[in-house]
């Protein structure tokens, strides 16, 4: 089984997530204090819509950081005969013996990643990954398959 590692942001999403987490938790505590200090039934709705508004942002950016936090690294995997990307939204499955062309191409710390099977137009999968490791993992590819053509 050959691996590649994402080279994800962690450093700057934790402490996004501790910046933007706490802000939200210090909103939704003075909004229920505004909403225990109204005097009238319009402050009062105001403050419940300002208690769930915040309350549903806060819930929101939780799930995404416990989400950012827990997605998978690898990027590329090989499994027997298949190739398998995780894109983060989702997993592609390819048989290694219908590859007929593989390459990826950098821009701006992003990496496409270029397939072209058997008989298909080329499909281009984005992803951020380490681009020493992915040239040894498509050698290794190669080595499986050799009638993959390989493009730097």
């Amino acid at each position: 089984m050959f691996v590649t590692r994402s080279k994800g942001m962690t450093v700057a999403i934790r402490i996004f997530s501790i910046f933007v987490i706490s802000v939200f938790i210090l909103l939704v505590i003075s909004s229920i204090n505004y909403l225990i200090n109204s005097n009238n039934y319009i402050e009062m709705i105001q403050g419940i819509f300002a208690l769930l508004l915040f309350l549903l942002i806060l819930i929101v950016n939780l799930l995404l950081t416990i989400k950012a936090y827990k997605r998978n690294p690898t990027v590329l995997k090989t499994d027997g005969d298949k190739l398998i990307i995780f894109l983060g939204y989702r997993t592609v499955n390819i048989s290694i013996s219908s590859i007929e062309k593989l390459g990826y191409s950098e821009y701006r710390g992003f990496t496409a990643i270029n397939i072209k099977l058997k008989g298909k137009r080329i499909k281009r999968y984005t992803h951020f990954c380490k681009s020493d490791e992915l040239d040894t993992f498509m050698s290794r590819l190669k080595t499986m398959n050799r009638k993959i053509k390989v493009d730097y």
